[in-house]
């Protein structure tokens, strides 16, 4: 069993970080004590989420693992294409450097983005498994 842990985006996370730290100012600044304490909660929460975020490959299962939000198995021979991608659209990503992975569910095409750490070396593993999965990587500058 491998363990791929989510890529940490500055793109995400100070946009993030400034608008807690600055309701957090206002809060200290009000002595509004009880904003504070939603806040501080937030910012738990958020950590909770990161800490809880990671991308396992149990054999031939991928283990999709997003705090309390997403607990995805993906059949690793049901995947037909990795691309890589900068959508910003909600996934269990902490990056938009991100991989989108398209596989068979039942009978239709479903679609899960991820950011793991080590892109390369999710990559070159989960293509080992399944060596017919297209690969749409981004050309290097």
């Amino acid at each position: 069993m491998t363990t791929f842990r989510s890529k940490l985006g500055r793109e995400i996370i100070i946009p993030i970080a400034i608008i807690l730290a600055g309701l957090g100012s206002l809060m200290v600044y009000q002595k509004i004590w009880e904003g504070l304490t939603v806040i501080a909660c937030v910012v738990i929460f958020i950590i909770f989420i990161f800490l809880t975020t990671y991308y396992q490959i149990d054999g031939r299962i991928l283990k999709i693992r997003c705090g309390v939000f997403s607990n995805l198995k993906i059949d690793i021979d049901t995947i037909r294409r990795m691309s890589e991608t900068n959508n910003p659209i909600s996934s269990p990503a902490f990056s938009l450097d991100r991989l989108e992975i398209k596989y068979q569910k039942e009978r239709k095409i479903d679609t899960v983005m991820i950011s793991p750490k080590d892109k390369d070396g999710f990559i070159k593993m989960i293509t080992q498994l399944n060596p017919t999965i297209e690969l749409r990587l981004k050309p290097l500058n």
